[in-house]
């Protein structure tokens, strides 16, 4: 189902030519940066130009250019326990789904519309959505402009830096989604918006910024442009430093070794990496590669994460390059922020509750990393394949002398060949008549040999976990269950043994009596069994109760 719900979105991008659209233009291009060129070559794809369209007078600016579609600025959100204060204030006078609309559409754009120094306030937020300017806006006009006067005396010698410093002063990032936000609203503002952010301020005005907290979320985009984006259309592409897989892991572990030395490890790593599969019919087989855009990058790599996101990643091939493109999964209107899912997994328990969600929206999981349980999800590795059988198989693998059919037509069915294994596929002496130097025969057997008995494990753990999953779901319910049935049953015990006396037999007479469960674990000395069978023959009487 996977695999053709992909081959339908291609047959939709190609179809449709989004890779041959051009990228979206962000406002903050226009910077007052004369030295920067927009036109020209492959920047016209790259920077977002669109060629002037002349039966359209108002889809380019005065030079030509499109007009900006989205800006960069710092962007906020709230975490559940705000969204569930702010929707319960607005329910006890509206609907429930027209609580989720202002959330959603209405208040998060006005929270990124505030100024820097008022976007922590819900009550600036929501008198931006009343038309009426933020509170203590004007008391910081008036410092700004003495700092401005300041600034301008300091340097009146370079008169002609002061300008562009000046313009990109007033031109701040929020001001562009502000106006946006203002135009919007009178646009097509629902009759109610008014007086629900009129709820919400007095909300927040009595109750304090402890029940509203907002928290900001970095450097993020916006969409700005009138007619907001069109869904499947291009945005822009995630740029970075691009790694190998096993440059990669030794770029991580050199970081962490040296954060551990220096005692500078953060709570949360930095999640600026995106990795990049290489299709299985690449001439050169499925491969692995990262793109690292934490010195090197793009507008994408702003992008916040949200549960329901506004844009999608996915690998694509254009000219011949592989390239990870970033495009819209529905219509996108004014004001709301441009984010994907980041689908990131940890192991770490407190990297898990350090991770928490600013997204705001109804379907928030709470935090932006899925938590994999060492419990639920290591139990078919830690059954099947221990760490003696992954010695064992390695070396059963230095043994071998000739490389096996099997493991040859393994490898070849799961795409794995030259990119797969590196460097180590390329042998540098062989000259220009001595044959190819990029083969899959320049691998060690050995090398060959593990792997494929590591995917040949990865085949049947792909079989075997989703029903350890599922057995392990229904004994955490089973087990719920018997606790609730304990508790509730408790008072009638106690009342039962408090009149029968001291003398009667210690006997649960109201409680009912629970099934014995045999143990979930594998006799010791024994060979493992599949993980099917044993949970098939561990709820057999329970199968069988339903059916009949």
């Amino acid at each position: 189902m996977t695999a053709l719900l992909i081959q339908v979105q291609d047959k939709v991008m190609t179809d449709l030519g989004v890779m041959h659209q051009p990228e979206a233009r962000s406002a903050n291009w226009d910077d007052g940066d004369n030295a920067r060129c927009y036109r020209g070559g492959a920047t016209e794809v790259e920077q977002g130009f669109k060629p002037a369209n002349a039966s359209d007078p108002n889809s380019c600016d005065s030079n030509g250019l499109s007009l900006a579609e989205v800006a960069e600025q710092p962007v906020w959100g709230i975490d559940c326990w705000t969204r569930r204060n702010v929707t319960s204030v607005i329910e006890a006078e509206f609907s429930p789904e027209i609580a989720v609309e202002f959330v959603e559409k209405w208040l998060l754009p006005a929270i990124n519309a505030c100024p820097v120094e008022l976007a922590h306030n819900m009550a600036a937020a929501a008198r931006i959505l009343e038309g009426l300017e933020p509170s203590q806006l004007q008391e910081t006009q008036h410092s700004d402009s003495l700092s401005q006067e300041a600034d301008e005396t300091q340097s009146e010698s370079k008169s002609q830096n002061c300008t562009s410093c000046k313009d990109t002063k007033s031109n701040e990032s929020h001001i562009f989604l502000k106006h946006a936000l203002e135009s919007k609203i009178k646009k097509c503002g629902p009759m109610w918006l008014k007086a629900a952010a009129a709820l919400i301020r007095l909300a927040s005005d009595s109750m304090g910024d402890d029940f509203f907290r907002i928290h900001p979320k970095g450097h993020g985009s916006v969409v700005i442009g009138e007619h907001g984006l069109k869904a499947n259309s291009l945005v822009t592409y995630y740029r970075g430093e691009v790694y190998p897989s096993w440059r990669w892991c030794e770029k991580l572990d050199a970081i962490e070794r040296t954060q551990e030395i220096l005692n500078l490890r953060p709570n949360l790593p930095d999640f600026y990496n995106m990795a990049m599969e290489r299709p299985m019919k690449d001439p050169r087989g499925y491969g692995m590669l990262f793109v690292d855009a934490s010195r090197k990058s793009g507008l994408g790599s702003s992008f916040s994460h949200s549960c329901d996101p506004t844009c999608e990643v996915r690998v694509v091939a254009l000219n011949g390059r592989l390239s990870l493109a970033m495009t819209t999964l529905r219509d996108l209107e004014r004001g709301e922020e441009l984010t994907f899912d980041y689908n990131a997994v940890t192991e770490s328990l407190n990297e898990y509750r350090f991770a928490v969600c600013l997204c705001g929206h109804q379907k928030c999981r709470g935090s932006f990393l899925h938590f994999a349980t060492a419990d639920c999800y290591q139990q078919v590795l830690s059954r099947n394949s221990p760490i003696a059988v992954r010695f064992a198989n390695l070396a059963r693998g230095c043994m071998k002398k000739v490389m096996s059919k099997e493991d040859s037509e393994l490898l070849l069915k799961h795409g794995f060949n030259t990119a797969a294994f590196g460097a180590v596929s390329f042998n540098h002496h062989i000259g220009p008549n001595g044959g190819t130097p990029d083969s899959i025969e320049n691998v060690p057997i050995w090398l060959r040999t593990y792997v494929a008995d590591t995917l040949r494990y990865i085949q049947y753990e792909r079989r075997a976990l989703p029903v350890a999953l599922l057995c392990n779901q229904i004994e955490k319910k089973e087990k719920e269950q018997e606790d609730t049935a304990a508790k509730k049953y408790e008072p009638e015990k106690k009342l039962k043994q408090q009149n029968k006396g001291s003398s009667n037999s210690k006997q649960d007479v109201g409680a009912p009596l629970s099934e014995s469960v045999p143990d979930s674990k594998p006799i010791a000395g024994s060979k493992p069994q599949p993980t099917y069978f044993f949970y098939v023959q561990n709820h057999r009487e329970h199968f069988a109760s339903t059916v009949n």
